[in-house]
């Protein structure tokens, strides 16, 4: 009896301690418990586990060691360099259905490859950041404040990817620009072998943010930068139903690009368009409704469409005497999850 009454207050004992406690030898300290533990700098990262997350400094820059001895759109891997086109760079941000990341994807067609660089989600990639580098992410995505980076040279069969060595990504930011740096970043392959070396500097722009007001006439889009005017009778009206819960203006553009193209806006179904509302541009699909207060615009054509993601993009609805009016400017298209096009237009539909 005395044997379980020792042994039942050494196990109350144990649970009054704080799991934080170094002196338990009970506790095997991981990467992933949540934990400061062993020779962390922080929770779960710094010493045996990967570097913390950086914190810039007010003033700091985040402009690599290595910033002189790059070249601008030059990526050199294992010395060998190779020059790439701003118009070969694609971006896409976090999405719900197909990827946790910002992903910016650069095509190099002299080595028929590509590199692309993951960033974490808690950070829209609009100011100066630090990220450290780490190993290709599982499907939860990254940790705030890392970054992924993966090389393919298809003409030598090469994929390369890179891993908890240490390294750090550089991200400046001017006006609309962003520009990544990175020196001398470990790259594996897929048996987890380190091949060499890859360093480099390149910028994408988001472009410029301009109103579009004046540029766009009434019953027109301007996309692929292309104009393509409709009549007001093109524009056909649904109101809510069994299995379509929203409110839909859709315009035939037969004319345009294939005989199977369309355009259509979708609102929410929580207040009927009666009366002046700016709505905002939600991540869409085609079988998705549009939650309160959002909406969806999206292009089909020949079976492939493209719709608006998580952008912060608007709409804005004025309702007239005999119209309802429908402005939207710069509205970012994806198709999955890349940032494809944009689409600007004005359409007034008819009462």
């Amino acid at each position: 009896m005395q044997r379980i009454l020792y042994a039942f207050v050494i196990l109350i004992a144990a649970g009054a301690c704080k799991l934080q406690e170094q002196d338990n030898p009970l506790i095997i300290g991981t990467c992933r418990d949540g934990i400061k533990n062993q020779d962390e700098e922080g929770v779960d990262c710094g010493g045996i586990c990967p570097a913390c997350p950086v914190v810039l400094q007010p003033g700091q820059a985040a402009v690599s060691p290595c910033h002189d001895d790059l070249t601008r759109y030059t990526v050199s891997f294992n010395g060998k360099p190779t020059t790439i086109s701003s118009t070969n760079m694609y971006y896409s941000e976090p999405s719900i259905s197909y990827s946790n990341y910002y992903k910016f994807h650069v095509t190099m067609p002299n080595l028929s490859g590509e590199m692309e660089i993951w960033l974490s989600p808690d950070l829209e990639p609009k100011k100066d950041r630090i990220y450290n580098i780490t190993t290709q992410p599982v499907s939860a995505g990254l940790k705030p404040g890392f970054a992924y980076i993966s090389y393919e040279n298809s003409r030598e069969y090469d994929y390369y990817y890179s891993g908890n060595s240490g390294d750090r990504l550089y991200m400046s930011i001017k006006s609309n620009t962003v520009t990544f740096e990175f020196c001398d970043v470990n790259m594996f392959d897929d048996d987890g072998k380190n091949a060499g070396e890859i360093d480099g500097q390149f910028s994408y722009s988001f472009g410029p943010e301009t109103a579009c007001d004046g540029s766009v006439s009434e019953n027109q889009l301007l996309l692929f930068d292309y104009a393509s005017s409709f009549s007001t009778s093109a524009i056909l009206y649904s109101a809510p139903k069994t299995g379509a819960n929203y409110y839909e203006y859709r315009v035939n553009l037969s004319s345009y690009y294939s005989p199977n193209e369309y355009f259509y806006i979708r609102l929410s179904s929580d207040s009927k368009p009666t009366s002046d509302r700016v709505y905002t541009l939600g991540e869409s699909t085609a079988a998705s409704s549009p939650k309160a207060g959002e909406a969806y615009i999206a292009y089909c054509y020949d079976g492939t469409c493209l719709y608006t993601g998580k952008t912060g993009d608007k709409l804005n609805m004025t309702v007239l005497d005999d119209a309802i009016l429908f402005k939207f400017c710069d509205v970012d298209l994806f198709y999955y999850s890349t940032d494809y096009t944009s689409v600007s237009g004005v359409l007034k539909y008819k009462l």
